[in-house]
């Protein structure tokens, strides 16, 4: 995508988001959307989580993202980036895992505990956002979401997100992206951003 071009759409996505006064405070609405969007529609806290117990999880679950985000300041390779979903997966569960559900959901059938939905919809949206902000290099994957997969005609059966647990599952996701940004002649993330501006 031309720069010209990548910028604008850089900056339409943060004017979504409210302009921020300083980066300190945009950071903190990255950090905070991240982890809105990943247990929005997203079930994960135990019914007995207290008020308490949601601010611990959401307070170190920011910190987990502000340090694996700051090695992405150079590319970061697909690879390692799906090394760090797992990586975050396994820690979050690891530090917090009593807060959250101990078994399936039961209208959703999801898996219990904090799964790579979670992961990828947070760490991937945190560095979205680094990266319009300039903190960051150009990610190497970007957030799966309905509105993508639909975008990029992965059909109805494969639009959900949220229930994916393992990197295979992730893969079958992003193959779906990459296919429709590649038809386009553009980076996944570049794809991704201007995809969900248009919406």
């Amino acid at each position: 995508m031309p720069l010209e071009d990548l910028a604008h759409q850089k900056s339409r996505f943060l004017k979504r988001f409210g302009a921020a006064r300083d980066m300190s405070a945009a950071r903190a609405l990255a950090l905070r959307e991240a982890v809105g969007s990943a247990v929005t529609k997203n079930a994960l806290f135990a019914p007995k989580a207290t008020t308490s117990d949601r601010y611990e999880v959401d307070t170190g679950w920011k910190q987990l993202l502000e340090s694996y985000a700051a090695k992405y300041v150079k590319p970061v390779s697909s690879e390692e980036y799906e090394q760090d979903l797992v990586r975050l997966t396994a820690g979050m569960n690891r530090h917090f895992g009593a807060h959250f559900r101990q078994d399936r959901h039961p209208k959703f059938g999801y898996e219990p505990g904090f799964r790579v939905s979670h992961a990828q919809m947070s760490l991937s949206l945190v560095l979205k956002h680094y990266w319009c902000l300039g903190l960051v290099a150009m990610p190497p994957q970007c957030p799966v979401s309905r509105v993508v997969l639909l975008a990029a005609r992965a059909g109805e059966l494969n639009s959900k997100w949220t229930d994916v647990n393992s990197i295979e599952a992730h893969r079958i996701k992003v193959k779906w992206l990459f296919e429709a940004a590649g038809h386009e002649g553009l980076e996944l993330a570049e794809w991704e951003l201007k995809t969900v501006n248009a919406t």
